[in-house]
C-alpha cells in the first residue's frame, strides 16, 4: 500500500511541477480543473451519494470552474475575495471548535440512509 502511494505521489508531482512552473497559468489551470473535478467526485463517494450523484458533483465542479475561467476570473486579481474567504474559513473553524458536542446540529443523510452519527 505504501509503495502504491509513493508511486502515485511521484506521478502527480511529475504532472503538477511542470504545470506549476510553466510561464503561463494555462497548464496549471487545466491540472487544477481536473483535480477539483476528481476531488468533488471523491467527496460524493465518501459521503455515500452513489455513483450517479458523485459523478454529477464532479462534472458540476468542472463546469463551474471552467465557467469562471471562461468569464475571465483567472485574469482578475481577487484579493478581496481571498481575504473574505480566508476570514470566513478561520472564523468558521474557530466557531466549530467551540461547539459543544451535545448541542451539534444533526446532518441530513442521503436518502435511504439513517442519520449521520458523529464520534
Amino acid at each position: 500500500m505504501l509503495k502504491q502511494r509513493i508511486i502515485t505521489a511521484i506521478v502527480l508531482l511529475a504532472i503538477l511541477l511542470p504545470a506549476l512552473f510553466y510561464p503561463s497559468y494555462v497548464p496549471f489551470a487545466w491540472v487544477m480543473l481536473a483535480l477539483i473535478g476528481a476531488a468533488a467526485w471523491e467527496w460524493g463517494r465518501l459521503n455515500d451519494y452513489g455513483p450517479r450523484l458523485s459523478l454529477f458533483l464532479g462534472v458540476e465542479m468542472i463546469l463551474l470552474c471552467a465557467l469562471s475561467w471562461w468569464l475571465g476570473l483567472l485574469d482578475v486579481p481577487l484579493l478581496a475575495v481571498w481575504i473574505v474567504a480566508s476570514a470566513a474559513w478561520v472564523l468558521g473553524g474557530a466557531a466549530l471548535l467551540r461547539v459543544d458536542p451535545e448541542h451539534q446540529l444533526s446532518i441530513a443523510a442521503p436518502a435511504g440512509h439513517g442519520p449521520v452519527r458523529r464520534a
